[in-house]
C-alpha cells in the first residue's frame, strides 16, 4: 500500500507558533526598555512592539474566523 506524499501544517499549529514568538519578543522589548529606560529610549523599539501587536491582532482574528 503506497503512502500519500506529506502535505503542510495545519494552519492552527504555524499561526500559534508565530503568536507565541510574537508574545515573547513584545515581553522582551518590554523588558529591555524597563532595564535601560533612563539610559535607552527608543521610538523605534516602541514601533515594533506596535508592529507585533498588529501581527498578533491580525493572526489571532484569522484564526477565530478559521475556527467557525
Amino acid at each position: 500500500m503506497e503512502k500519500p506524499p506529506l502535505g503542510v501544517s495545519p494552519h492552527w499549529f504555524l499561526y500559534n507558533k508565530r503568536m507565541k514568538e510574537l508574545a515573547e519578543a513584545i515581553l522582551r522589548y518590554l523588558e529591555y526598555i524597563h532595564q535601560y529606560e533612563n539610559v535607552h529610549k527608543s521610538k523605534e523599539d516602541y514601533r515594533l512592539i506596535a508592529q507585533w501587536s498588529e501581527e498578533l491582532k491580525s493572526l489571532a482574528l484569522l484564526e477565530s474566523e478559521l475556527h467557525n
